[in-house]
């Protein structure tokens, strides 16, 4: 019984440095969707030995925040790190939950940054729209005019992930 207790309050605790860390880098803007909770189900490293080189792979996938929403339901992201900082992409899925999802390129930078709580992954993403041509067609990217833009937040200690949209 202590323990579930500890355990919900340490999980209430990582939720509220995640949400102040959210706040703390945000840049100056506009945030018109709501954030989507999510968990990292893994994460792999490989480190280079003789350069100050990390490659760091994520997925990640994220809860529904309502059935009506279209939302984040999965991602996948590749970062090429040269310190706490690096270049990331991959892809993301989005969609209605019980629908195929649509699939975005996912393009952007990635920080490390150590919080009060736990280290944290910061992912400021571009994700470009994918149109799959037919069943059996290749990939084609579409030149939609904005791609979306997501901040994407990893507790690196707990796995606890969010998603928001930015304008």
């Amino acid at each position: 019984m202590l323990s579930s207790l500890l355990s919900s309050c340490r999980r209430g605790a990582t939720t509220a440095a995640l949400a102040i860390a959210i706040v703390g880098c945000e840049r100056p803007g506009t945030i018109d969707h709501p954030t989507v909770i999510g968990r990292r189900v893994q994460a792999t490293d490989v480190v280079a030995r003789a350069a100050p080189l990390r490659v760091r792979v994520y997925e990640l996938r994220f809860s529904d925040a309502s059935e009506a929403d279209v939302q984040a339901r999965r991602a996948a992201l590749m970062v090429e790190f040269t310190g706490s900082d690096g270049h990331a992409r991959g892809f993301v899925e989005w969609g209605k939950a019980g629908e195929p999802p649509s699939t975005y390129l996912a393009d952007g930078l990635a920080r490390q940054r150590e919080s009060v709580a736990s280290p944290l992954t910061v992912f400021e993403l571009a994700l470009h729209y994918v149109e799959v041509l037919g069943s059996q067609g290749p990939a084609a990217v579409r030149g939609r005019p904005t791609p979306l833009a997501v901040r994407v937040v990893v507790d690196e200690a707990t796995g606890d992930a969010t998603l928001t949209r930015r304008q």
